[in-house]
């Protein structure tokens, strides 16, 4: 009897845990879902976003369109200006996507912002071999040049 009640038990048991689970019900997501998501926007992908020519020919454009400004030259400011802006799945960088990450001064940030938004098309970046927007952060150093012996007579210094 002792073996009978224990075999209606465990049974009893059992059939509870089995009433416990609750089949998956899979939801399909149709592609008109995915294309009314909002975009996103990566920060690192298989391939990054570059600027055409690559970084020696970023750099080069930066250094033939950037406008040190009179004003903070003669403030001796220097320093460097992170940015940071969107390129497109396109390649097209949005001038509303331009903010300063960490700026030096408002004269600087603003020459920045200026330079980034004069960029020619990149070529985007890639994911899964499909073209994605994605955030690139960039360093624009602002250097001032020492000032020659010359200058220094002049000046009376």
């Amino acid at each position: 009897m002792k073996k009978l009640c224990l075999l209606f038990l465990v049974l009893l048991g059992g059939s509870g845990l089995y009433a416990q689970e609750t089949p998956l019900q899979q939801i399909p997501i149709s592609e008109d879902a995915e294309a009314n998501a909002s975009p996103k926007i990566y920060t690192v992908v298989e391939r990054m976003p570059e600027f055409p020519g690559g970084d020696s020919e970023m750099y080069s454009f930066i250094s033939k369109n950037l406008k040190y400004p009179t004003e903070a030259k003669d403030q001796n400011i220097s320093g460097i200006v992170y940015v940071q802006f969107v390129v497109s799945k396109t390649g097209v960088i949005d001038d509303n996507s331009v903010r300063i990450l960490r700026g030096v001064h408002e004269l600087l940030d603003e020459a920045t912002e200026n330079v980034v938004k004069s960029f020619p098309n990149w070529t985007p970046g890639y994911q899964n071999q499909k073209p994605v927007a994605v955030y690139y952060n960039l360093p624009v150093r602002f250097m001032l040049d020492a000032p020659n012996v010359e200058d220094k007579k002049r000046n009376g210094k």
